[in-house]
């Protein structure tokens, strides 16, 4: 069986998307770059005895007050608490948009420090003050959890009010930085890099007998990623393309589109995990 795997995808985020908002950084105005998520279910399950895995799954709901607009699910080793092989790197799903109503917001991601009970979130918007833009905000909420152990594994859920109510939880984020395609490459190096990865393609044969493309084994006749990485800060496309692959593990390189950009950029993608992480160094000179 021929697959051809997704990464990311954002067409089907498009026909629910409200008007566009400001991109304007946080204290440009008044009321510039502060946004609320609500955040209406969540639960974590520990690893299945069953399976033998020792992978653990949180699940995620973000919406209105009552209706869930956007449901995220995301899975790592136990060990790893959420951060990439238990380091520095905080490991970030994309949500899913239901349909259920209009979101101001093409991508929505999250990540959990389950180490510390935080839940991260950043949400990805078109700008009404630049046309052609996006802008990324972001935020975290520091969680109360109750959690259960029974035969089957642990699980956990936000702690109930006094009342048995469901908690009243919401995520304020905020935009770091207005994007500015003028931004020299110094002022670029000092900022948090994000991006958004586009035209996601990777095309692999399953192993007869796997039951998911994301089984334990390599598959063969693995082309490994392509892709687009645009830079939200200044809207800048780099065009990536797999170099390597040892056992399931691909490496490889970006491409500036705009000549004038120097940046050495690279990816590795595990297959097993399904896991993308980007590293780029800017080239500014003696600036």
């Amino acid at each position: 069986m021929r697959y051809t795997a997704p990464l990311a995808v954002v067409a089907a985020l498009l026909p629910g998307v409200l008007a566009a908002r400001s991109c304007a950084a946080v204290g440009t105005t008044a009321t510039s770059g502060n946004f609320v998520l609500r955040l209406l279910e969540l639960r974590y399950d520990g690893p299945d005895p069953t399976k033998n895995n020792n992978i653990s799954t949180i699940a995620v709901a973000l919406g209105t007050a009552t209706t869930p607009l956007h449901e995220c699910v995301a899975q790592w080793p136990e060990s790893w608490a959420g951060w990439y092989e238990g380091g520095n790197s905080l490991i970030w799903s994309e949500c899913i948009f239901t349909g259920a109503g209009g979101s101001p917001d093409k991508v929505i991601s999250f990540a959990a420090d389950w180490k510390t009970k935080t839940v991260y979130v950043s949400h990805i918007f078109a700008c009404s003050d630049k046309p052609g833009y996006d802008n990324i905000a972001a935020g975290s909420l520091k969680l109360d959890v109750s959690c259960t152990t029974q035969d089957d594994g642990t699980y956990c859920f936000p702690k109930a009010s006094e009342t048995g109510a469901r908690p009243d939880l919401r995520i304020n984020t905020k935009i770091g930085t207005a994007p500015d395609a003028s931004a020299s490459c110094a002022q670029s190096s000092k900022l948090y890099q994000s991006w958004r990865v586009e035209k996601w393609f990777r095309q692999f044969e399953m192993t007869p007998g796997s039951t998911s493309p994301w089984d334990d084994k390599p598959h063969p006749k693995d082309t490994g990623p392509s892709f687009v990485l645009r830079a939200l800060s200044n809207n800048q496309t780099f065009t990536c393309a797999t170099a390597g692959n040892n056992k399931g593990v691909f490496e490889g390189k970006c491409t500036a589109d705009n000549a004038a950009t120097k940046a050495t950029t690279s990816f590795t993608f595990d297959s097993k995990l399904n896991f993308l992480k980007v590293s780029q160094k800017l080239e500014c000179g003696d600036s």
